[in-house]
């Protein structure tokens, strides 16, 4: 379980990095860190996203392949759906979203890989305002 709470946080930070970039640069900008995803399941869903799919169809193209009782690949689709919908849910925002999901343990450690790339899109905004 140890593993695969850390492969979560981990994915989650991911998202986060990703979803900053997106939103200050265009979703194009993401290319090269999607290329870098070694998971085919979230390879495909973030190349969904760089190639200007909706949402919806991500989403309704990646629960099918998903079991419903599968959280972590279920939480993969939440990320990647934010991760579309590109300025619903800036990167604060997605870190707050995600905590909900966590231990108190994993939040902790979600703002430990995370807090940094938040603050940074805090100030860029408030410098950029």
């Amino acid at each position: 379980m140890e593993k695969r709470s850390t492969k979560l946080v981990e994915t989650m930070t991911l998202f986060i990095k990703i979803q900053a970039q997106s939103c200050q640069h265009g979703m194009l900008s993401i290319k090269p860190m999607v290329e870098q995803v070694s998971d085919p399941f979230l390879k495909t869903g973030l190349q969904m996203c760089v190639d200007g799919y909706d949402s919806e169809t991500i989403k309704t193209n990646l629960k099918a392949e998903v079991d419903s009782t599968d959280a972590y690949r279920n939480l993969v689709i939440k990320g990647i759906v934010m991760v579309a919908n590109q300025y619903a849910a800036n990167p604060t925002v997605m870190l707050e979203k995600f905590k909900s999901h966590l231990s108190a343990e994993d939040q902790t450690k979600l703002d430990v890989m995370a807090g940094k790339v938040v603050e940074d899109w805090e100030e860029m905004c408030v410098s950029s305002a």
